[in-house]
């Protein structure tokens, strides 16, 4: 057996030596006091994990979230060229950001199409425009040939009556 004492052997010494000065100095029996002792070794733990849980869930949780909230609040409002936070493990958070990403994608691509669409539409117009200028230039062409041909033929009735 090694006389080499490992970390948790060195707390267990430093507990019961502890609880044997301090039952020596208040007088209680040893039991009493390595009671007390491991109360406050209980205590100390709890707050220990109790303090590691809000760090976990600060930093492992809330900040995320934030990122999240903030990612889709920017995309609420219309910017769609924002970045989406990335993360780096596959957990719910990687995966709502992956469907946040996807629908912004999803988004630009439809801006995109409803500008073609428009740029289309304003193309067709320009050429609606047109067609109706032409159409307009010929009909007026054709009513002054029509009147020209008209006015020929009342020459003509009226140099015949002659």
């Amino acid at each position: 057996m090694s006389s080499r004492l490992g970390p948790r052997h060195w707390i267990v010494a430093v507990f019961a030596g502890a609880a044997l000065v301090a039952a020596g100095i208040v007088g209680l029996s040893f039991h009493d006091v390595a009671g007390r002792v491991v109360l406050i070794g209980l205590t100390i733990g709890i707050a220990g994990l109790t303090i590691a849980g809000w760090v976990l869930l600060r930093y492992g949780v809330s900040r995320p979230l934030d990122a999240v909230h903030a990612a889709v609040t920017r995309i609420a409002a219309g910017d769609l060229a924002s970045p989406i936070p990335v993360t780096s493990g596959l957990d719910q958070f990687g995966a709502i950001l992956a469907a946040l990403a996807a629908l912004r994608d999803q988004a630009l691509a439809r801006q995109a199409l409803e500008q073609e669409r428009l740029n289309q539409m304003s193309e067709r117009d320009g050429r609606r425009e047109q067609i109706e200028s032409v159409i307009t230039e010929f009909r007026a062409a054709v009513v002054a040939v029509l009147s020209q041909g008209a006015n020929a033929t009342r020459a003509m009735r009226q140099a015949a009556k002659i």
